[in-house]
Formats: structure tokens, C-alpha cells, sequence
């Protein structure tokens, strides 16, 4: 199993990649690195960077000579219907040889008809399906490839990371390679996910460059959420480096590490946790470091033992057991941040609504 790393084309990260692959210290190699630039057909993350061709070029060059993959993500999950339009289709296509002359080995989409599109006219380039698509079982997986195009990998929905069988069954059927997120902060099951989801694709595209009042808008609301209910932090779909393990066993084939529009120092330090399979400190620092919570990750040795021999499916019996709820109660703590940045997120969520209420502008990742 091996790990597919963020990049925000800093090339300190690819000095990180080459000491992880070439130590024997590290228990998990880099295999694929992904990134994205802002382009018209838009990616997963607010403030998707607009990169020069000359470094996105020798970043790529650089993957390549350390002997790992670069996959290119353009996964926005509806362009509301034009990829259908002959005119438009030509923008898109463009996209997609720019991806192609830049150098990429692999394009991650949502939107199936965009992978056809790969597969025809730029058959080199192996295609990923993002788990934005939230893809949850075998019979979805199979449809997608009957229906859609020949698919080189998929990163599953991050909702069944902790559905032990599942995933067994998933892996045991389907031929080519399965990947699982990691480091997801999602609440568990949230409903807003493809909304949301839609809205920062949306976001990150050349011709759109929409700010307040968007900035993250039910990414606030979560966080009320589970700042009020800590055991919505444990329910949260991400696996800890110390349960990499577990999955490897499963047979999953690699790993998906968010943070691509983190800075340098937090993707490095996160990349070395997963890297290494163990990390002493603050669970959350790996997922969203940026937050006035503290997990401790070494209290969590054994904490995905219940999954493995549970009887039940979380997605329909969350609510029925107690278990999130007593870890919670064990290894999560607040700084004395928390009150005021709850009320902050208020008063934002309000002002989305109230149209006479002031805002001033919100980056979460000015917080660090």
C-alpha cells in the first residue's frame, strides 16, 4: 500500500518525498502525488492556486524523477450540463491537453462523462474517480465502470472508512485500485457534503472568484457542530496513521492525504505522521490543523478495534450505540479558543442570512 500525497507545488515537499522513500524509517512509501491549478473546469478545494506552467512543469518533472505518479485533479462535480455542448466541450478538452502537455500520469474527475473524454481522446492518461462521486458499495462501483469509462482507480466515499466488510468485499471484486481519504474532517454522513462540495468546485474555476459571503459556508456550520458535540469530532471519517495497518491488510491499495492547500509546514508534517504509521500529539493537527481542539491520537490505540468486530452498519445505526460518545468523552479538549470562535461562526452563519448584518472576511487557514 502506498500513499498519495498533497502538493501545493512548493518542491520542499518533494525533498519530504524523496527522504520518506529512501528511509527505511518510514513504514509507508509516497507512490502518486496530486495537485491542482485554477483552471475552467475547477477542482475540490477553496482557493485553488494559480500556478505558472513553468512550475507546474518542473514539479511534475521533479515527481517523476523521484519514480512517483503525479495525478491532476479537476474533480468539481457538476459544470451544470455544458461538457455537452460542442463549443464548450473544445474548453474542456483544452483543459485536459494542458493536464496532458504538463505531464500528469493519472486526472481525478467526479463527473463520469469527463473520464470518457479522457479515455478517447487522451487514452495515455489513466483516469481517477474522486470520492466526491461518494461511491459506497460494489454495485455502484460496477455500474460506474459499465456506464462510464475505463477507470484506473477510485478513492472511495470517505462515510464507509470504518466499514471493515465492506471495504473487504469492495476490494475482493473490483480490479482495479481502490483508495481510501484519510484525513477527512467531514461530519459523518453529512448531508450538505455534495452541496458543499459543489460550491468550492464552483469557486475554484478562472471565472469565478467568489469570496464573502460564500468563504466555506457550511464548513462553519460543521464546526458549530461538532465543537458543541464532541463526539461528531470521533465519528468523523478519518483513520489514524497508527491504523494504516488494518486497511493494508484489507487490501487497499493506497492511501489519499488531504491538505493540498496547506502550507508547506503542515502537508511535511502531516505526510511524515502517515509516512511513518505513528504519530505522538494532537489527532487533529493531521486533519485540520487550524482548530482550537486537542485529540490525543496515543489515547486512540485500539479505538478502531470496535469497528472491526462490530455487527452493524454506522450509516444506518449511528445514534444506536454509545461508543463515539465515551471515547469523546476521553480524549477531546478544547482551548480557550473555543467560546470565541463559535461565537464568530455565528455570527457568520447569520450574516449568510440576514442581509443587513456586516461580515468581515474569513480564512480558516489564517488561523495557524
Amino acid at each position: 500500500m502506498f500513499l498519495n500525497i498533497p502538493t501545493n507545488w512548493d518542491n520542499e515537499i518533494l525533498n519530504t518525498v524523496e527522504k520518506i522513500n529512501s528511509s527505511s524509517q518510514f513504514n509507508y512509501k509516497v507512490g502518486q502525488i496530486y495537485g491542482s491549478s485554477l483552471n475552467d473546469i475547477g477542482s475540490g478545494r477553496l482557493d485553488t492556486p494559480m500556478v505558472e506552467d513553468i512550475v507546474l512543469k518542473d514539479h511534475i518533472n521533479k515527481c517523476h524523477e523521484l519514480g512517483v505518479m503525479f495525478n491532476f485533479v479537476i474533480n468539481s462535480p457538476s459544470l451544470g450540463g455544458i461538457e455537452h455542448d460542442q463549443v464548450h466541450r473544445e474548453k474542456i478538452l483544452d483543459v485536459i491537453r494542458w493536464i496532458s502537455d504538463l505531464g500528469a500520469d493519472i486526472v481525478t474527475v467526479s463527473i463520469p462523462f469527463l473520464g470518457e473524454l479522457i479515455n478517447h481522446h487522451f487514452p495515455h492518461l489513466k483516469v481517477k474517480m474522486s470520492t466526491i462521486l461518494d461511491v459506497r458499495n460494489v454495485q455502484g462501483i460496477r455500474l460506474l465502470d459499465q456506464l462510464g469509462p475505463n477507470i484506473h482507480s477510485i478513492t472511495l466515499s470517505r462515510f464507509i472508512n470504518r466499514e471493515m466488510q465492506l471495504l473487504k468485499n469492495i476490494v475482493h471484486e473490483i480490479d482495479f485500485e481502490v483508495e481510501l481519504l484519510a484525513n477527512s474532517f467531514c461530519l459523518h454522513n453529512c448531508p450538505y457534503q455534495k452541496y458543499h462540495a459543489d460550491l468550492v468546485c464552483w469557486q475554484a474555476k478562472t471565472d469565478k472568484n467568489w469570496k464573502e459571503p460564500f468563504q466555506d459556508y457550511r464548513a462553519l456550520g460543521c464546526d458549530g457542530i461538532r465543537f458543541r458535540d464532541p463526539s461528531e469530532l470521533i465519528k468523523s471519517p478519518w483513520i489514524r496513521p497508527e491504523d494504516l495497518i488494518i486497511y493494508e491488510n484489507l487490501g487497499i491499495h493506497s492511501i489519499k492525504i488531504a491538505g493540498r492547500t496547506f502550507p508547506t509546514q503542515w502537508i511535511v508534517k502531516i505526510i511524515k505522521a502517515y509516512a511513518k504509521g505513528s504519530y505522538d500529539g494532537n489527532l487533529w493537527e493531521l486533519i485540520m490543523p487550524f482548530h482550537p481542539v486537542y485529540v490525543d491520537n496515543k489515547l486512540l490505540d485500539g479505538f478502531i478495534d470496535y469497528f472491526s468486530r462490530k455487527k452493524f452498519d454506522c450509516g444506518v445505526n449511528c445514534g444506536t450505540c454509545t461508543y463515539c460518545n465515551e471515547v469523546a468523552d476521553k480524549v477531546v479538549t478544547f482551548n480557550e479558543e473555543k467560546e470565541e470562535y463559535l461565537e464568530d461562526l455565528d455570527k457568520r452563519l447569520e450574516g449568510r442570512i440576514d442581509r443587513e448584518l456586516q461580515v468581515q472576511p474569513y480564512l480558516a487557514q489564517s488561523r495557524i
